[in-house]
């Protein structure tokens, strides 16, 4: 529990598992369960164009050379239904805006993926 070194009773995750024991295992299986997940439900989302920003700026960090990037103009939305919203016209048509950001505009995906895969491997054998 709480500063015991031990679980609490209800300190279970939502699937009912118990998160102490080894470290080790908790580990893996914590990566395991994060590999799942991306190679899963996010690739299926992302191939129906949902934007996965998170996900997609860790994989920056850790693999740029994967990522597809243009300069281009962001602005920010201040009034109406897009006031807070951040937005860029991709079209290949010259505005008077000067580009002010770097935007990604693809992804090489199964790359990325093997990469990630590799990296949490090699996590969980350390």
């Amino acid at each position: 529990g709480r500063g015991t070194g031990g679980p609490a009773p209800g300190d279970e995750d939502r699937d009912g598992n118990d998160p102490g024991g080894d470290e080790d295992n908790s580990m893996v299986q914590l990566l395991r369960r994060i590999v799942d997940f991306l190679d899963g439900a996010m690739l299926e989302f992302a191939q129906r164009c949902i934007h996965l920003h998170d996900p997609a700026a860790v994989g920056y960090l850790l693999y740029p050379q994967l990522f597809h990037l243009r300069r281009s103009f962001v602005g920010l939305g201040l009034q109406g239904e897009f006031r807070g919203h951040t937005y860029t016209d991709l079209r290949p048509v010259r505005t008077a805006e000067r580009p002010n950001a770097w935007i990604a505009t693809g992804v090489e995906v199964e790359d990325l993926m093997l990469a990630l895969r590799r990296d949490f491997a090699m996590l969980a054998t350390a």
